[in-house]
């Protein structure tokens, strides 16, 4: 798509691109997939300074889902912004601070670099709000994560407290992998289905998704660190 946007004209190619960039799913690796903004965000800071790269840039500021994984594009993001008006900078950040603490990750880092450029006490003040609300989710998760191993059993249990049934150990194989895939997103887990009267599901926490979740207190306090220092 860079190759694409530098090669050719952007009245004769603009509009059929920003189509592609703004409609479709990039797969990257692991499965995860690069948002329409993201696309937008790599592929602008990819070009030099032009009616090409401002174009992309006011498409991706004018998106609604801000889902960005990469700190690239988060750069390239902030580097319009520091360049913009005080209108975009509260556009963006306003769009930011809307965003749960755990995905800030990325833009809590890059624009501690650049803290120091803003002079006003309005801007100053927006971003220590930002970078509060990823302290503090810092702070409780690395609460959470600090514990001794444990092995527990989990069922699938209702909010009424029944037991979930299933209609055959089909469908009971299946529920143990969507759970292990996309339900337990912040653990991994062994999943057992048997065959009784009533197929059933029982899932274990391993020793292995304990040691693998160690790594993110000590990642946690570093940033931690950084941020105390920095606000």
């Amino acid at each position: 798509m860079i190759k694409i946007a530098r090669t050719f004209a952007w009245e004769d190619i603009g509009e059929d691109l920003l189509k592609v960039l703004g409609g479709r799913k990039f797969t990257r690796p692991r499965g995860n997939g690069a948002s329409d903004m993201e696309m937008l965000l790599l592929v602008t800071g990819g070009l030099d300074d032009g009616v090409a790269k401002q174009a992309l840039i006011n498409a991706s500021m004018a998106r609604e889902d801000y889902v960005i994984r990469s700190r690239e594009a988060v750069e390239v993001l902030w580097s319009a912004v520091r360049s913009g008006d005080t209108q975009t900078v509260d556009l963006i950040t306003t769009r930011i601070q809307e965003k749960e603490p755990h995905e800030l990750g990325h833009f809590v880092g890059v624009f501690s670099h650049y803290i120091n450029d803003y002079g006003e006490v309005s801007e100053l003040h927006v971003l220590k709000t930002i970078a509060s609300k990823r302290k503090e989710w810092l702070k409780q998760e690395m609460e959470k994560l600090d514990k001794n191993f444990c092995k527990v059993r989990i069922s699938l249990v209702r909010l009424d407290g029944t037991i979930q049934k299933f209609s055959g150990p089909r469908e009971a194989k299946e529920q143990a992998k969507w759970r292990v895939r996309e339900g337990q997103k912040e653990c991994s887990f062994t999943a057992q289905a048997g065959e009784d009267i009533n197929p059933f599901v029982t899932f274990t926490k391993t020793r292995k998704w304990f040691e693998d979740s160690q790594v993110k207190p000590a990642q946690y306090k570093e940033e931690l660190a950084r941020l105390s220092e920095s606000y």
